[in-house]
C-alpha cells in the first residue's frame, strides 16, 4: 500500500479516466473534421499536438502510480486496486469501455487518413504522367521539320 506522502491511486485512475475521456473527444471531433473534409494543415498540427500531450500526461499518471506500486492496466498481473470500497475510482470495465471506443474511433480515423493519402498519391502519380507526356510532345530530336514537294 502506498505510504502517506505517496500520490493517491484513486485519484491518478481518475484523472487519467478524465484524460481518455478528453483523448476520445479530441479523436471523434477530428473524424468529423475528416468526414466533412474541413482540415486545414494547421487543425492537423494542433490535433496532434493536443493528443500527443494527452498521451505524455497519461504516460506520466501510469508512471506515478507504478512508482506507488500499483500495477497498471495491461501489466502483468495487474490487482483490482484500490479494493472495492475504498472510494470513487473509475472501474476497470469503464477504462476498458472507454479504451474499446477509442481503438474503434481511431482505426476509423486512421482509415479514412489512409485512404485521403492513397487518393492523394494517385493524383500525384496521374499528374506525373500528364507531365510526361506534355514533355514527350514538346521534344523534337530530328531537327526543324520540312515540307518537301516531289512533283514537279
Amino acid at each position: 500500500m502506498p505510504g502517506p506522502d505517496s500520490p493517491d491511486p484513486r485519484s491518478g485512475l481518475q484523472e487519467k479516466a478524465a484524460l481518455f475521456r478528453r483523448y476520445l473527444d479530441l479523436t471523434r471531433r477530428m473524424r468529423r473534421r475528416f468526414r466533412s473534409r474541413d482540415v486545414t494543415d494547421d487543425a492537423l498540427a494542433a490535433f496532434l499536438r493536443e493528443r500527443t500531450a494527452l498521451a505524455r500526461r497519461i504516460d506520466g499518471i501510469d508512471a506515478t502510480l507504478r512508482s506507488t506500486g500499483v500495477a497498471i492496466a495491461g501489466d502483468p498481473g495487474r490487482p483490482d486496486f484500490p479494493p472495492d470500497g475504498e472510494g470513487a475510482r473509475p472501474q476497470p470495465s469503464q477504462l476498458g469501455d472507454l479504451l474499446t471506443e477509442l481503438r474503434a474511433v481511431e482505426r476509423d480515423l486512421t482509415g479514412m487518413l489512409e485512404r485521403e493519402a492513397e487518393e492523394t498519391r494517385r493524383k500525384l502519380l496521374r499528374m506525373r504522367e500528364g507531365r510526361k507526356a506534355a514533355r514527350g510532345y514538346g521534344r523534337n530530336t530530328a531537327g526543324v521539320p520540312r515540307f518537301l514537294d516531289t512533283r514537279r
